[in-house]
C-alpha cells in the first residue's frame, strides 16, 4: 500500500471477542494480566494504558469509536482528552475525526479511530456497486443490491447466510474506500510525512467455513467461541513510521 509500510505476515489476536482483545491493544498485555475476561469486566485502574502514557508526555488524546464493547463505560476512555462512541457510518466518522483533529491541528495528538462497519456487514450502494456492479454475486439469484445493503431478518437462516459473504466483502470495500480518504484528508492538511500510522483488528471473522462440534447445532458464524480457531484469532497488522528503519523478523516492507 505505502512504500515505508511493514506488514505482518502473521499476526494473532489475544481473544476472539472484542472486549478482552481491545484490554490487551491499550495496555500491551495478555487477558491473564489485565483481567478482563467477561461481558462486565472493566480495564482495572491499576493497568497502564496507552493514552493515559501518551496524555502524560504531552499529546491530544483523541478517540472517535463504534462504542459497544469498545464504549467508555468499560474503561477504555482513561487518557483520553475526548472519547466519541457512535453509530455513524465509518465515512461519517473519520469526518468527525477530522474535526477534532482541526481544533488544534499543530499539537501532537494520538489518535485512536475504530469501526464496526465491517464486523457489522454494513455495506454501501457505493461499495457494492464499486464490487459487484460487473459480476453480482450468485447469492443474489436476480435479487437486487438492496439485499447486501442491510441485514435480511425475513429470508430463511440458508439464503440469507449465503449473501454474508458478498455483504462482507462489500463492506470491506467501503471501508478500505474511506481509509483512503482519510489518508488523503492527513495529506491535505500537510500532516502526513508527520503520522505514525498503525492498522489493525481485535479478531478475526468466521462466516460458517467450520461446522459445530456439537451435532444438531448451526456451524459456527462471527466468532468461535469458546474455540480459539485461527479463523477467529488471526488478523491484519501493518504499520508506517515516517523515518523507521524498514526492517523486523517477523516482518515484511511492501
Amino acid at each position: 500500500m505505502f512504500r515505508d509500510e511493514l506488514v505482518v505476515d502473521v499476526c494473532r489476536s489475544p481473544a476472539a471477542w472484542t472486549l478482552p482483545s481491545h484490554a490487551s491493544i491499550f495496555s500491551s498485555l495478555p487477558i491473564t494480566r489485565h483481567g478482563v475476561r467477561m461481558p462486565e469486566d472493566r480495564v482495572p485502574e491499576n493497568v497502564p494504558v496507552l493514552a493515559a502514557e501518551l496524555a502524560r508526555r504531552g499529546y491530544r488524546t483523541l478517540a472517535v469509536t463504534g462504542g459497544g464493547l469498545v464504549d467508555a463505560r468499560y474503561g477504555f476512555d482513561r487518557g483520553f482528552e475526548t472519547y466519541v462512541s457512535s453509530a455513524d457510518p465509518v465515512s461519517a466518522a473519520v469526518e468527525r475525526a477530522f474535526s477534532l483533529i482541526d481544533a488544534r491541528r499543530n499539537v501532537p495528538t494520538f489518535l485512536f479511530f475504530h469501526t464496526f462497519q465491517v464486523h457489522d456487514f454494513r455495506a454501501t450502494r457505493r461499495s457494492v456497486e464499486e464490487v459487484y456492479a460487473r459480476q453480482p454475486p450468485a447469492a443474489l439469484s436476480g435479487r437486487s443490491f438492496d439485499f447486501l445493503l442491510e441485514k435480511v431478518t425475513t429470508l430463511p437462516h440458508e439464503e440469507e447466510f449465503a449473501l454474508r459473504p458478498a455483504r462482507y466483502d462489500a463492506a470491506l470495500r467501503e471501508v478500505d474506500d474511506v481509509f483512503d480518504d482519510f489518508v488523503h484528508g492527513l495529506k491535505q492538511r500537510r500532516l502526513w510525512e508527520r503520522t505514525a500510522l498503525f492498522v489493525t483488528s481485535d479478531h478475526g471473522q468466521e462466516l460458517e467455513e467450520r461446522p459445530a462440534r456439537t451435532p444438531g447445532l448451526r456451524p459456527y458464524e462471527g466468532h468461535t467461541l469458546p474455540y480459539l480457531y485461527e479463523e477467529g484469532l488471526r488478523v491484519p497488522l501493518f504499520a508506517r513510521v515516517p523515518g523507521s528503519p524498514r526492517s523486523a523478523a517477523t516482518s515484511r516492507p511492501r
